[in-house]
């Protein structure tokens, strides 16, 4: 009697879980990127959590503005402090003749493409822009 008492509270608390969310709480997150005044097209922005955990993303667009995006439709980054990384850089595609073809070449300072940049991330909606001088 006592092992099927301490299993039902097992499986209740099992199944207490499942319909919880483990989705952290996030902080949605806006902003332009431009170099001497100028829009920075095409650019990714990746927000990495400091804490650990997954990756926000985004890309500029024609006016240097991006939108950090969590997971798929899920806008947002998770709240807290963030290394900020901004590149263009785009590896050329080899080719199947032994040659290359396109790629994109590193058009920001390294203090933004390397990682260094921390920003934090607060609840509910902010804007976090970057000027990226050398």
């Amino acid at each position: 009697m006592k092992r099927l008492c301490l299993s039902t509270l097992v499986l209740v608390g099992l199944l207490s879980g499942c319909g919880s969310s483990d989705k952290p709480k996030l902080g949605q997150v806006t902003g332009k990127v431009t170099r001497s005044g100028l829009p920075v097209i095409g650019a990714k922005v990746y927000f990495s959590p400091v804490e650990g955990g997954r990756t926000s993303e985004g890309v500029t667009q024609g006016d240097g503005s991006y939108e950090l995006i969590y997971l798929r439709d899920e806008k947002g980054a998770i709240i807290g402090e963030h290394k900020v990384r901004i590149t263009t850089y785009e590896p050329p595609i080899d080719l199947d003749g032994g040659g290359k073809e396109g790629g994109r070449p590193e058009e920001i300072p390294p203090k933004y493409s390397s990682g260094e940049e921390r920003r934090t991330v607060n609840a509910g909606s902010q804007v976090i822009d970057f000027e990226v001088t050398q």
